[in-house]
């Protein structure tokens, strides 16, 4: 379909074959065509400017059914249908004059109604929609000719853009004439998009892109698909920068310093070589000298015994001297003493245990003795003795009252009445069996106090208490007793031991150390005191030797410890502590300084060691790696880095500034210290006062009282005023509170020398407040009462009155006092005429004591004025009525247990008879005369412990543990008796092998047991101190070896493999690199370390460095640009033109294009403001301004039209480019 119309078409060409190499073109047409189907296609009817008519089909239809080369054919049978009025034809949808139709010449070239066109030597006209050319013979035009065009060839490529193409050659026009000459055409064809050849990650490759596959293998995309081969891949390693040194592992003396780098800058790969040269680097480094080097050990002594238990000894020799140069440290230990048990061999004789006391001298026992035993069970090669005894006879006094059973004898034999000289005849010898005092009955033995038969006398034993001195006791007859490793019989007086049963025993003690130097007594109270210590040892019994590990089999303590018995031997005011250890280095290279100190160590020190003292000493003097002394502040010093002071704390007066042999290092610039971590001018640094807790820092030019001085701050140090304050002594004890109970006060007063021409003593006395228990409430009476009636009428009563207890008292208040009740007699006249039977009449009938009642305590007898009566003889008093001797008057239960609260009693039984026995705690009262009798022996039995127990083993099987000992009472305190103080049960750490750590660790002890056990991580490789600890106040663990830090996953690591962290919290793996924004940054050795991405720039004289906005690297602009250059130009161009309905194809216009420019300019006058504005701008050709140009209408008239031709363009100011107001 062509338009609105229908239409049958076919065509041939003469291409099979094409006329070649001189063959004859075909002859004939090439195309044919004819109408069909010209009815409308619906109700709507014909379009617009056509007309239904009976023979719509009749030839021709279309204007290019005039085609050259197109035979349009009618003969077919006419059809009705829609076609254009006669006349017009149908071209481009719309019907047109016939002479309106463009003509198509053979080759498909279109030309314009009404053009004329060259042809060879030929001209053509378009007219009616035919071309026609004339005829004129061309010179060539006998020989060749152009073939037609072959068909259009397939599409050169199966998907995407491809092209076709199609040929034609010259034929000869007349016989023997070669025409060897063809032309060739392409035109664009494209079957569809190609599906992808090559994708990688998800995104489309052309054609040649290449990539790598690895790091060994390099693809390229190819038409066929993806190709790829290997390439050179080997990398080289190279070195990671030195890591810092490590710090100095040792706090005093020489060791060595490590720093690390790893071949990973990158790793080697691929066959590449490794790096060369070493991946440890070590140094020297030098802290303090030692302690064992200021002041080594002397040898140890020669034992203080030949044989048995002795002790040896070694002390602290100092090689430095007491001033000068070469002076040494204050905190050296001078004096120092250690000492330990020697056993070179058991001694022939048993070793005898001291003489116990002698026994009591008294009336039964005129002989004294004292005892002593061997102290160990006889060992092989030894000899040992029975027990030993020695005598002594005594004189004692008033002998003659002898209390049952014994019996006072004017000539007594005291050697033949004790149990304890039986057989000793020896012993009296010396002296003449004529003695008086009190012996046993005959028959009978003296034995502990008692008289016993001879065959119940017992056997002596020593016990072998804390104390050196033994007591001896008394062990029953045919009792059984363990005395070390034997169990004995006591028999016929004499203890008789079996053989040995025990495999190891103890020795005897050694001697008490001499008194050690003043420690403190504990950490809570550092009071100081002085220590003794002794040992035994624990032998095997068969050899007598030491037996070697197997201490604990003896089950008793091996080392016993006293305080000295020299009362005065801690007075040193001054006693100092040890040194702590060397704080960590306040940098980590660059230039630092650590800090250490001491305090005293009493309660109350002296006026020259009340504060601590502080020792400085540089640290860490070398670079930092990649920087300059400058970068951190400092400066370069190759002969003294470490000269005194190096920082602001140098320069007070509690601090000593450590120095040692000079090296070079960074270190501030003359004239700066150290401060706070920066370099300050002298003037700016702060003043330290010592303190009890540490240093008061005081601010330069700022007042502090010192004593009785006023200080002020400057360069650093104090400057004081100087009076002469009194010396003050140390405080004394607190007196005792004065009161028992309740709040009181307490004072302590201290000593003080008044110097002349200072301030007067002031502070010498002290008052606190001290609180004890609150007091018990005491016992309340009320007043008299009344004296009651008279219990009798006649013959004798009584009369009475009483105080009533109010309030009972509180444990430990004041009791009641007495007498709560007293009694008078009364009526004492007789009623019968005689008196009664017992009583005697007397003047003074009433006077006392009248009844029992009158003799107890807590009662009152009161006399009243004399009357005559009755009354009991005297030695007599009333009883129920009756009169009985004093003696049987029964006695108060009330007076007893208010003068003993313990002791047992039916209070419901008010009164006790006469004779009756009462227990009272350990004594005994018996009523006598209505008064309890009772002895007063002292009932208070103070607690005792048994001996502390043998340590258990270790509780750890490697690092630190504790050990465990116990001990049990072995006697109970009784009564008022102290109880037992202190804990059963004791600890103290002990120390096993060190534990076995993983790879890369060490074990580490604190060097006193009690600072933590710190490492450095990666993430404080570069802080001032570490900060990663095995744990809370851990003193010893695993931790990294020397040169390796922990890493964030736990593992010990060299610096180089330590992973960078960054201020967001990013974890960077070593060696990574990474853009930060402008920067290209690398992790090495635990550091981000970044550098610009900008090539280096360098910009011409007149231009400057630009950071335009969002670029990273700065460009080269001129300082004061110039205008940008203004362009304007000329261009030329085939067009169509039309004009309504009128239009003319294929003609050359000429137009003006490009950029001009545009200002605003400040003027001094009004408007102040000025544009200019400037536009592409033409000039016309003078010669031909104009073409005249006829263009071809739809109606067939012709419609001249005016074509400017430009001849130049430039930038003018803008008018308009509307050719009409030119």
């Amino acid at each position: 379909m062509v338009g609105n119309y229908l239409s049958m078409s076919r065509d041939r060409s003469c291409s099979s074959p094409p006329p070649k190499n001189g063959g004859q073109k075909c002859s004939g047409e090439k195309n044919q065509v004819k109408p069909c189907n010209t009815k409308p296609c619906d109700d709507a009817g014909c379009p617009p400017g056509q007309e239904f008519v009976s023979c719509a089909n009749e030839c021709p239809q279309r204007c290019s059914d005039r085609q050259q080369g197109i035979e349009c054919r009618t003969d077919a049978e006419c059809e009705p249908g829609c076609r254009c009025p006669r006349g017009q034809l149908e071209q481009d949808g719309v019907c047109v004059q016939r002479w309106q139709c463009d003509c198509v010449d053979v080759w498909g070239q279109s030309w314009a109604a009404g053009s004329t066109h060259p042809l060879d030597c030929n001209n053509c006209t378009c007219a009616d929609g035919e071309l026609h050319c004339t005829d004129h013979a061309c010179a060539d035009a006998s020989s060749c000719s152009w073939s037609s065009w072959s068909t259009w060839a397939s599409c050169s490529a199966t998907c995407g853009p491809g092209r076709r193409t199609r040929f034609r050659s010259l034929v000869p026009e007349a016989d023997g004439v070669s025409c060897q000459f063809e032309e060739v055409q392409h035109k664009v064809c494209d079957p569809g998009p190609c599906p992808p050849l090559c994708v990688r990650d998800q995104r489309q490759l052309a054609v040649g892109d290449s990539w790598l596959l690895g790091e060994c293998e390099q693809c390229t995309c190819i038409p066929e698909g993806e190709y790829c081969q290997d390439i050179d891949c080997r990398v080289d390693g190279g070195w990671t920068p030195w890591s810092v040194w490590s710090d100095c592992p040792v706090t005093c003396g020489k060791s060595t310093q490590i720093r690390t780098r790893a071949c990973i800058n990158p790793p080697p790969r691929h066959n590449g070589t490794h790096c060369t040269g070493p991946e440890r680097d070590t140094q020297d480094c030098h802290a303090a000298l030692c302690l064992d080097d200021l002041c080594p050990w002397s040898p140890w002594s020669a034992c203080s015994r030949s044989c048995g238990s002795g002790v040896i000894s070694r002390r602290r020799e100092c090689v430095c001297e007491d001033d000068g140069d070469h002076a040494c440290p204050p905190e050296l230990e001078r004096g120092g003493e250690e000492t330990q048990l020697c056993y070179n061999r058991p001694c022939p004789a048993c070793p005898m245990s001291e003489w116990s006391v002698w026994s009591e001298c008294s009336c039964v026992s005129q002989y004294q003795q004292r005892f002593r035993a061997p102290l160990v069970s006889a060992s092989r090669g030894q000899n040992c003795r029975d027990l030993e005894r020695q005598s002594r006879p005594c004189t004692p006094d008033h002998c003659h009252d002898c209390e049952k059973p014994f019996l006072f004898s004017e000539c007594g034999s005291p050697c033949e009445k004790q149990c304890d000289l039986l057989g000793q005849t020896h012993t009296c010898v010396s002296r003449q069996n004529c003695t008086a005092g009190c012996f046993c009955p005959e028959g009978l033995l003296h034995q502990n106090g008692s008289c016993v038969p001879q065959d119940q006398c017992g056997c002596v034993q020593l016990l072998h208490q804390d104390s050196d001195k033994p007591v001896a006791i008394t062990v029953q007859q045919g009792a059984l007793v363990t005395i070390g490793c034997t169990t004995c019989l006591c028999h016929a007086g004499s203890l008789q031991c079996d053989l040995q049963e025990c495999e190891v025993m103890v020795s005897e003690w050694s001697e008490w150390t001499s008194c050690s130097p003043c420690i403190p007594a504990s950490s809570a109270v550092p009071d100081l005191v002085s220590l003794q210590r002794r040992y035994r040892a624990c032998l095997d019994v068969d050899s007598g030797r030491p037996a070697r590990g197997r201490e604990s089999e003896c089950g008793e303590a091996l080392e016993e410890e006293r305080i000295c018995p020299q009362p005065d031997i801690c007075t040193d005011l001054c006693h100092w502590s040890v040194w702590s250890a060397w704080s960590v280095c306040k940098d980590p290279c660059s230039g630092g300084y650590r800090q250490r100190e001491r305090r005293p160590l009493t309660s109350d020190p002296g006026p020259h060691c009340r504060n601590l003292q502080t020792q400085s000493q540089s640290c860490n003097t070398g670079l930092c790696p990649g920087e300059h002394c400058e970068d951190r502040g400092r400066v370069f010093d190759s002969s003294c880095a470490n000269q005194c002071p190096r920082s602001c704390a140098d320069l007070w007066g509690h601090v000593q500034c450590l120095q040692g042999s000079c090296h070079p290092g960074c270190r501030c610039a003359d004239g700066r210290l150290l401060q706070d971590g920066v370099c300050v001018r002298v003037d700016e640094c702060r003043c330290g006062a010592p303190v009890e807790n540490g240093t008061l820092e005081i601010r330069p030019g700022d007042n502090i009282t010192v004593s009785c001085n006023t200080c002020v701050c400057v360069n650093g140090s104090l400057a004081c005023s100087d009076r002469v304050c009194p010396l003050y002594g140390p405080w004394g004890s607190w007196s005792v509170c004065s009161v028992s109970c309740g709040t009181g006060q307490r004072t302590r007063r201290r000593t003080c020398t008044h110097t002349p021409g200072g301030p007067a003593c002031t502070e010498t006395l002290q008052r606190e407040i001290c609180s004890r228990a609150p007091c018990p409430a005491g016992c309340v009476l009320s007043e008299w009462s009344s004296w009651s009636d008279c219990s009798a009428s006649c013959g004798g009563g009584v009369s009475l009155r009483r105080k009533t207890v109010l309030q009972e008292p509180e444990p430990g208040g004041p009791t009641c006092s007495r007498p709560l009740e007293q009694h008078t007699a009364c009526n004492t006249n007789n009623c019968l005429p005689d008196c009664p039977a017992g009583q005697v009449f007397s003047t003074c009938a009433g006077s006392c004591p009248y009844s029992c009642e009158d003799l107890w305590p807590e009662n009152e007898c009161v006399s009243v004025s004399c009357s005559p009566g009755c009354r009991c003889p005297p030695g007599a008093v009333m009883l129920n009525g009756s009169c009985v001797p004093q003696s049987q008057c029964p006695c108060s239960v009330l007076s007893l247990l208010s003068a003993s609260p313990n002791v047992t009693l039916d209070p419901q039984e008010p009164e006790v008879p006469a004779g009756a026995v009462v227990p009272n705690l350990c004594n005994s009262c018996v009523c006598d005369g209505g008064l309890f009798i009772c002895t007063n022996e002292s009932c208070d039995v103070d607690c005792e412990w048994s001996v502390w127990s043998s340590w258990s083993s270790c509780s750890s099987s490697c690092g630190s543990g504790h050990q465990f000992s116990s001990r049990t009472v072995r006697r109970q305190h009784q009564y008022r008796g102290q109880e037992c103080e202190g804990p059963s049960h004791t600890q103290r750490v002990c120390r096993g092998p060190e534990c076995e750590c993983p790879e890369g660790e060490r074990w580490l002890w604190s060097v006193s047991g009690s600072e933590r056990v710190c490492e450095r991580g990666c993430v404080d490789l570069y802080r001032p101190e570490p900060l990663n600890c095995t744990g809370a106040g851990a003193s010893e663990g695993c931790v990294c070896e020397e040169g390796r830090y922990r890493s964030l996953d736990g593992r010990c690591v060299i610096p180089a493999l330590c992973p960078c962290e960054e201020d967001d919290g990013t974890i960077r793996e070593p060696g990574l690199e990474w853009v930060d924004g402008c920067q290209s940054c690398r992790c090495i050795n635990g550091q981000k370390h970044c550098q610009s991405n900008c090539p280096p720039l360098q910009c011409s004289e007149g231009e400057v460095k630009v950071l335009e906005a969002e670029d990273c690297c700065p460009v080269c602009r001129r300082q004061y640009p110039e205008d940008p250059v203004a362009e304007c130009r000329r261009h030329t161009e085939v067009r169509n033109i039309t004009k309504g309905d009128c239009r003319r194809d294929n003609v050359e216009v000429s137009f003006c294009r490009g950029r001009c420019l545009s200002r605003t300019d400040v003027i001094l006058e009004e408007p102040y403001l000025q544009a200019f504005c400037d536009c592409c701008s033409y000039r016309l050709d003078p010669q031909t301004p104009v073409r005249f140009l006829s263009l071809q209408c739809a109606s067939g008239d012709v419609e001249p039209v005016v074509l400017p031709v430009i001849h130049s363009c430039e930038c003018t100011s803008c008018q308009g480019g509307d050719l009409s107001r030119r």
